[in-house]
C-alpha cells in the first residue's frame, strides 16, 4: 500500500509504500515503474524542490533524509538527523527542511545553504504539520486544536491562536495560511497574524489534505471518509465546486491531469 506519492514534471511518480524499502519512480507516459532506489529500511515521505530538481525522502528508523536528483533518479546525499523525522516541509525557496521528531516531539529545521546547520525549534504535542513563510514557523497539533507561530530567527513564541478541530493540513499562499481541519478551512493572515476567514466544507466529513493546483489560484481538498473532492478558490475564499466520486480519496498529485490515490 502507498505510504507516500509526489509528481515530479507531470510525467513522473515518485512513491514509497508501507513495508517496502525502495522508493519507484513511475513513468505517467507508460504508467510503469521506471526505476527502483533501494534503502537500507523504509522510506516514507517525500517533498520535491522543482526549481532546483531534488527530492528529499525521510527514513525516520535510520535518523536520515536522502536527497535525490530528480535529473538522473539518483541519491547525491545523505543528511543525518537526530531522532525520528517525519511531516517533512520544506521553504519555498528552498534553502530550509523542516520536520518533526516524532520521538522526542521537537521541531526541527535544517539549513540547507548552511552545511545542513541542525536547529532546535522548540517542543510541541502531536504536530500534524509544519509552514515556513515570513520569517515565521507555522505549526498545528490534532490534540490541542491551535496553531503555534514560532519566530524563526529568536525561535521564540510569538503567539498560540485557536483553529477548528482535528487540524490536518495547512498551505500557504500569497500572504495567506490556509489551516485545515476535518471540516473547515480557516484563513489566516500571515502579515497579522488573525484569522480572517473561515470556509464551512459541507459535504466533508474528514478532510485529510489541501492540494494547491501550481499555475492556479485554486486548491484541492480531499476527504479521507467521504467520496468528495472540494476545490477553493486561493485569492477570493471561496469554494469553487464540489464533486462527488466513487470513493473517499486518500491522496492527491495534480499535474496537467488530476492523479488521484484511492483508498480500498
Amino acid at each position: 500500500m502507498p505510504l507516500d506519492i509526489e509528481l515530479f514534471d507531470s510525467r513522473f511518480l515518485l512513491v514509497t509504500s508501507f513495508n517496502k524499502r525502495s522508493l519507484d519512480v513511475i513513468s505517467l507516459q507508460d504508467e510503469r515503474i521506471i526505476k527502483q532506489l533501494d534503502f537500507k529500511s523504509n522510506p516514507e515521505e517525500i517533498v520535491l524542490d522543482t526549481k532546483n530538481k531534488l527530492a528529499y525522502v525521510s527514513v525516520p528508523e535510520d535518523a536520515q533524509i536522502f536527497v535525490i536528483n530528480l535529473s538522473t533518479m539518483t541519491f547525491v546525499r545523505q543528511i543525518k538527523v537526530s531522532g525520528m523525522c517525519e511531516k517533512l516541509s520544506l521553504s519555498a525557496d528552498g534553502t530550509k527542511l523542516f520536520y518533526y521528531d516524532k520521538k522526542t516531539r521537537d521541531i526541527m529545521a535544517i539549513e540547507l545553504n548552511n552545511n545542513y546547520l541542525l536547529r532546535d525549534l522548540g517542543r510541541f504535542p502531536n504536530v500534524s504539520k509544519i509552514v515556513y513563510t515570513n520569517n515565521k514557523v507555522y505549526t498545528i497539533s490534532r490534540t490541542t486544536d491551535r496553531l503555534a507561530i514560532i519566530d524563526y530567527d529568536t525561535v521564540g513564541l510569538i503567539a498560540e491562536v485557536e483553529v477548528a478541530h482535528k487540524p490536518v493540513d495547512m498551505t500557504a499562499s500569497g500572504s495567506n495560511l490556509f489551516i485545515l481541519s476535518a471540516n473547515e478551512l480557516r484563513v489566516l493572515d500571515t502579515v497579522t497574524d488573525n484569522i480572517t476567514n473561515s470556509i464551512v466544507l459541507g459535504q466533508s466529513l474528514f478532510a485529510k489534505q489541501i492540494v494547491p493546483v501550481e499555475g492556479t489560484e485554486l486548491g484541492i481538498i480531499t476527504d479521507a471518509g467521504a467520496p468528495v473532492l472540494t476545490v477553493v478558490n486561493l485569492k477570493t475564499k471561496q469554494i469553487v465546486k464540489s464533486s462527488v466520486l466513487g470513493v473517499p480519496v486518500s491522496a492527491l498529485v495534480v499535474g496537467n491531469k488530476v492523479n488521484a490515490l484511492y483508498t480500498k
